[in-house]
């Protein structure tokens, strides 16, 4: 038999933070026994004089198998051949075990489910009013525990039911929204594609695919997104310009001189405007005074008039020249206060004049830019995540994720959202001028976690205008609305 959970812990000091809820979670429902004690003690007697029953007919039945299996010999007969005492030995173990199934059938799994079942009745029960976030957790997984065991046997309505409740339970705990993530490409992606990053525009959906340095284009239709086979967006040589391979992409706002949806660049710093039906432009952004180190990526303001290129050793603003049609005039983001391990951002955001970087330990760097000789560029580095969940504490990291990229809400750039990769989970962050505050985060179901997503890490993230959330995970993309 299995081992039994272990007993609750001892009721931790109050932390700080505050509880989230996940939206529109009701209050969960009481908890009442399927039958009483009584009754189930009642019903083991039953079973057990039913197997001594069944046994004991198996036995007087054998009393006079076992002479016609296993003769004994007259004095006038031959002895047996070997294949006849074979035969026999054979016979008597096969009717054994299959009469141990059949009662195991019957009377054993039955009784499992009824045992663990009651277990995470128990369980469930020592969540109700309990107010200490441990215990109360403890509960809750204590539950979840027992339901498998039992739902190895089966599973009933009434299972069901309370693993839902269980699970509305740690969801609330973590401040957990749970979303109907669906595929949105039609067919889903090639073998060898590997998205890295994605943009959405409009009804358009942009891939940055690794394996080919290119951009893939998904377009929405009445069955999904299909991709489109001849947009064009990736290296080669236009208008004189070569391209390379590309390494990141952003969505181009309405109206823009390129009249493009989307701009690439690659690894050189030469950026590639494209929109379907329209030959790629090429537009090199100008060396800093410095050089380049190594450009991994590049973010764009909400407007779309500056260019912010992360490179391994700093970050270079670029203002947007109209009649030059490009980016123009690179200026050093950072003063005298440049972030440590500037080699392990991994990506970055723009809202206004704040900066957000992200690097590779799952911390978040927020610096203010000013232009002014009296006022310099500030960093908070790193800044304070106030996580508000009940239990957790606040600090320079969320204790239970490590995020990949991070993007803002477009248009409205009002909160944050982080991709934790390996829980396919996205945080909801809300910036404030000194910390980083949790707001809760946002998952598929259990099912679709287990059965859909399994243990495939998600590799990209996308926010829709219409507030659409995308994730790539292997080689399908998923979209969900966000409340």
């Amino acid at each position: 038999s299995r081992a039994e959970p272990a007993p609750p812990p001892t009721p931790a000091p109050e932390r700080r933070g505050r509880f989230v809820a996940p939206r529109q979670q009701a209050d969960l429902p009481v908890i009442a026994r399927a039958g009483s004690g009584q009754g189930v003690s009642l019903g083991l007697a039953k079973s057990l004089r039913g197997i001594r029953l069944f046994f004991g007919k198996i036995s007087a039945g054998f009393k006079t198998l076992l002479p016609r299996l296993l003769p004994t010999l007259q004095e006038d007969e031959a002895p047996r051949t070997g294949s006849a005492m074979l035969l026999a030995a054979i016979a008597v173990p096969l009717v054994v075990v299959t009469a141990a199934v059949i009662v195991y059938t019957q009377f054993g799994k039955p009784s499992q489910y009824e045992d663990n079942f009651s277990k995470a009745l128990t369980a469930a029960e020592g969540a109700v009013g309990q107010s200490d976030p441990a215990l109360l957790r403890h509960a809750w997984e204590s539950t979840l525990d027992f339901l498998d065991k039992a739902e190895q046997y089966g599973s009933t309505p009434e299972s069901e039911a309370l693993r839902q409740q269980a699970q509305a339970g740690l969801d609330g705990l973590d401040g957990i929204v749970r979303l109907d993530f669906r595929p949105a490409i039609y067919g889903g992606l090639g073998q060898s594609v590997k998205v890295t990053r994605m943009a959405a525009a409009g009804n358009n959906l942009y891939l940055l695919d690794s394996s080919s340095g290119s951009i893939l284009r998904a377009f929405l239709t009445s069955q999904g997104y299909e991709t489109d086979p001849t947009f064009d967006c990736g290296p080669g040589t236009y208008g004189g310009q070569p391209v390379g391979a590309l390494i990141d992409l952003a969505a181009m706002p309405g109206g823009n001189v390129q009249d493009a949806s989307i701009v690439a660049m690659d690894a050189s710093g030469t950026l590639l405007y494209c929109a379907p039906g329209m030959d790629p432009l090429a537009y090199p952004l100008a060396a800093p005074s410095l050089g380049w180190e190594t450009i991994t990526g590049f973010t764009l303001s909400a407007d779309g008039k500056a260019l912010f290129a992360l490179d391994s050793k700093a970050v270079w603003i670029y203002g947007y020249d109209d009649e030059q049609k490009t980016f123009i005039d690179p200026i050093a983001f950072f003063g005298e206060q440049v972030p440590q391990n500037m080699s392990q951002a991994i990506d970055l955001a723009a809202n206004g004049s704040d900066l957000f970087l992200l690097f590779s330990d799952g911390h978040v760097t927020v610096c203010t830019f000013s232009g002014l000789v009296e006022s310099k560029t500030t960093c908070l580095d790193p800044a304070t995540f106030v996580d508000t969940r009940a239990g957790h504490q606040s600090g320079p990291s969320i204790t239970d994720a490590v995020f990949s990229q991070l993007a803002f809400d477009a248009p409205y750039n009002t909160s944050l959202y982080l991709l934790e990769p390996n829980t396919h989970a996205v945080y909801k962050i809300s910036p404030h001028p000194t910390s980083l505050e949790l707001g809760g985060q946002f998952h598929a179901s259990v099912k679709t976690e287990k059965e859909t997503f399994q243990n495939t890490p998600a590799s990209a993230l996308a926010i829709g205008t219409d507030r659409t959330l995308f994730l790539c995970i292997g080689n399908q993309v998923y979209f969900a609305a966000m409340p």
